[in-house]
């Protein structure tokens, strides 16, 4: 009557559908998505969601995870590249975008009942609702046993200090009872009272009480609501009576067609358990008058016939719900229920829900009997882990699983899962170990697949340790094997590790094309981690072709897609990419330090200081270029202290350069140079043997130090020998230039040569280049 639109929803302690759970219903309301809507239905509810500009594009996905749907490619692809908190977030605020939109046509009204039997899942999100209506034309109304009352401990702390009015419903008192079942029954005076007296002001139990004795002289009325569901059911016939039993097993709401199945009669409609107030008709669907009905018919089933009636519901799931599948093959006793719960837990992943998915698994860990079920499901359980980063339990995961191993086969594939969990916490030395030891046992075995996955793993193990022509072999007998096995998805992980291999060389042509082979399969198959680690590779690698605004459209591109895949990292190193090339090659200093201050925020977030070096040292030099000597030597030297604090490896060498480039004393630069030459020979990623090069090229240049401008223009041919780049031989050609034109050349063809540099510098937006060139054709007169 206040013109508020209403939704409601339950939370079922058994058998709720996948995809129906007390959130997922809100969201099909709010979406007026019926009930039993079919998959093209529900699609076409988010296509109209999103055309009537309620939501954003990039929040499709999460429509559709709240529609139990899988995402089209496109998106798939962003979900794969999430983390699971990210996934996670952008599902609860999309609800909370729904409620919004719903809001802002009329008032709304929530309804859940029974959160006593709500996860912490479901918790986190209503209480995300309820936040939401303190600034919002909406009303949450929970209702709650006290037995199991969230509201009452830590989850009303998760509010945000949302009001909240409880209401506790104490007994009825005997005047209100009385004016309950007056309206309620027709049987005589004093009946009605003595149910009223029974009933002890509990609602339930008295209409309940009212209904049995209309059908019954009986002076004596059960004391208790299980015995009087079974004094009611006793009434029924034995085909009602059975059909009850069989309902309760379903849980407290079910579907006729799937009664029908458990009691074999096709027939069958329900229509005396809806005219006992036993259950009532919902849409095409039926609920339990009350919970306690439900559970007093349940108990009353003997226990074999119990367990073959869920055995009977799990089979009819089996295609449709493997997660109701396996919860009845659990609740039936069957000794299939743990590889349902293996099988129920991989339906879960495929749609991202690994925490889920991770609980399924733990639950048919407790029941798993069979030595090849308990394999199985730790070797799936150690997969999950991974997955939500939790390498620690991961690796222990694999321990367990390799005890359960019987076969070779069985062995290597926990030895691989293990490595790929040292991996992640950088045991790189035991990691390699348990390739060593499972590589033989894969191969006996024939695991074409899993022997590309452990070359990979193997390669991406030897990255940081710069064993380059290791690393590079790995990654080609990856790819080889993945294709053998016909497995796209290996391959693309593959083209990517060649990519770093190739990288880790200098054959910085190589890697652009291995990268950009393996965006371009990813792409095409939805492989989105893949495509957000390697595409930013692509821009790093472009730069050293001497397309400079190609790896600043890269770049940009390389941010959008980590900002929409929430992944912080990769988006720090797409923004570490741009900040460098408008920053060190374009001279665009104020876009430059824009996305400096974008990193250096994401560094403090994610405790990436090895990373802090990089671009500290890019602020050095351009506070140098500025002419702010101070401040770009403080930043260097603070850049060089991270590195030392960090590692060396990444980017140490250039920072050393960074320090020579802004220090005045002349002595002090070669040394510092000398030390980054050191700091190669030690090892290090590849970048630095040129750009720390071109740094002690322009020093020299400065000092009057020609043969050692010469020197270093050597080590760069040198170092790119096997592959020769348009920067190096860029680099290479102007240095000697500049040098020949400093030491007094003026000959027409040095003349004609430096113009040909100014030219190649201009088309390739090569700024940073162009102050020396310009400044030796002025010598000429030009």
């Amino acid at each position: 009557t206040l013109g508020f639109a209403g939704h409601g929803a339950e939370v079922l302690d058994f058998g709720a559908e996948t995809g129906r759970d007390a959130i997922r219903s809100l969201a099909r309301s709010l979406l007026a998505v019926p009930a039993n809507a079919d998959e093209v239905q529900r699609r076409d509810a988010v296509e109209r969601s999103t055309a009537a500009g309620a939501f954003e594009p990039d929040r499709q996905l999460f429509l559709y995870d709240l529609l139990d749907l899988a995402p089209p490619v496109a998106l798939r692809a962003l979900a794969a590249a999430m983390s699971t908190a990210a996934r996670d977030k952008g599902s609860l605020q999309a609800l909370c975008d729904l409620a919004r939109a719903g809001g802002a046509a009329a008032p709304l009204l929530l309804l859940v009942e029974d959160i006593h039997w709500a996860d912490a899942w479901t918790l986190e999100r209503l209480a995300a609702l309820a936040t939401l209506a303190a600034k919002h034309p909406l009303l949450l109304v929970m209702t709650t046993r006290f037995a199991g009352d969230p509201t009452a401990g830590a989850w009303r702390t998760a509010l945000h200090g949302a009001p909240v009015i409880g209401v506790d419903l104490g007994p009825l008192t005997i005047d209100a009872s009385m004016q309950l079942a007056r309206s309620a029954s027709t049987i005589a005076p004093a009946l009605v009272q003595s149910c009223v007296e029974r009933a002890e002001g509990n609602p339930l139990f008295l209409l309940q009480l009212l209904l049995a004795a209309a059908d019954t002289t009986q002076s004596s009325l059960p004391g208790s609501i299980q015995a009087l569901v079974h004094a009611r059911m006793d009434r029924l016939a034995a085909a009602d009576k059975a059909a009850l039993q069989a309902a309760a097993v379903l849980g407290q709401r079910y579907a006729l067609d799937a009664l029908r199945h458990l009691i074999d009669n096709p027939a069958y409609d329900c229509r005396v358990l809806v005219e006992q107030f036993l259950v009532g008709a919902e849409g095409p669907e039926f609920l339990f008058c009350h919970a306690l009905i439900r559970d007093g018919a349940y108990a009353s089933l003997l226990h074999s016939r119990r367990r073959r009636l869920h055995v009977r519901a799990a089979e009819w799931f089996a295609e449709a719900d493997q997660v109701l599948a396996a919860e009845h093959y659990d609740r039936g006793e069957d000794p299939r229920a743990a590889l349902a719960y293996l099988t129920a837990a991989d339906a879960l992943a495929v749609q991202f829900r690994y925490p889920p998915a991770l609980a399924l698994i733990d639950r048919g860990l407790e029941l798993a009997s069979e030595r090849a079920a308990r394999f199985a499901l730790l070797t799936a359980r150690s997969r999950l882990l991974v997955e939500l980063g939790r390498a620690g339990d991961a690796i222990e995961a694999c321990r367990a699983a390799l005890d359960a191993a019987a076969t070779p086969g069985e062995r290597a594939g926990a030895l691989i899962g293990m490595a790929a969990g040292m991996r992640l916490n950088e045991r790189i030395a035991d990691g390699l170990a348990a390739l060593d030891e499972a590589e033989p046992l894969a191969e006996d075995a024939g695991l074409t697949l899993e022997l590309s996955r452990l070359h990979h793993l193997r390669g991406n193990l030897l990255f940081p340790l710069g064993r380059q022509a290791e690393c590079l072999r790995e990654h080609e007998r990856a790819r080889r094997l993945a294709r053998e096995a016909g497995s796209l998805e290996a391959e693309a992980a593959a083209l990517g590790g060649l990519g770093d291999a190739y990288y880790l060389q200098g054959r910085m042509r190589s890697a652009h094309e291995q990268f950009r082979d393996c965006v371009a399969l990813a792409r095409a198959h939805g492989f989105g981690r893949l495509e957000v680690a390697n595409l930013l590779m692509i821009g790093w690698s472009v730069l050293h072709l001497n397309d400079a605004a190609g790896a600043v459209e890269i770049g940009r591109e390389a941010i959008d897609l980590a900002v929409r895949a929430s992944q912080p990292r990769a988006e720090l190193l797409a923004r570490s990419l741009v900040a460098w090339t408008e920053g060190m090659i374009r001279d665009q200093r104020d876009h430059a330090e824009q996305q400096i201050d974008a990193a250096l925020r994401l560094i403090d977030v994610l405790g990436a200081r090895r990373f802090e070096a990089q671009v500290r040292g890019l602020s050095a030099v351009i506070a140098w270029r500025r002419g702010d000597a101070d401040r770009a030597r403080t930043l260097a030297q603070s850049a060089l202290a991270i590195c030392r604090e960090h590692g060396m490896g990444h980017i140490g060498p250039w920072t050393y350069g960074v320090c020579a480039l802004v220090e005045p004393d002349a002595d002090v630069r070669r040394r510092l140079l000398a030390d980054g030459e050191a700091q190669l020979a030690q090892g290090c990623v590849s970048h630095n043997h040129i750009h720390l090069r071109e740094l002690a090229i322009d020093i020299a240049l400065e000092l009057g130090d020609w043969t050692e401008a010469e020197r270093n223009c050597a080590r760069i041919r040198a170092y790119t020998a096997t592959e020769p780049l348009p920067m190096s031989d860029f680099l290479v050609a102007r240095g000697l230039a500049l040098s020949r034109h400093g030491q007094g050349e003026r000959s027409a063809e040095l003349q004609s040569e430096l113009a040909g540099l100014r030219e190649i510098a201009t088309r390739a937006e090569l700024k940073a280049a162009l102050p020396a060139i310009g400044r030796a054709l002025a010598g000429f007169g030009a």
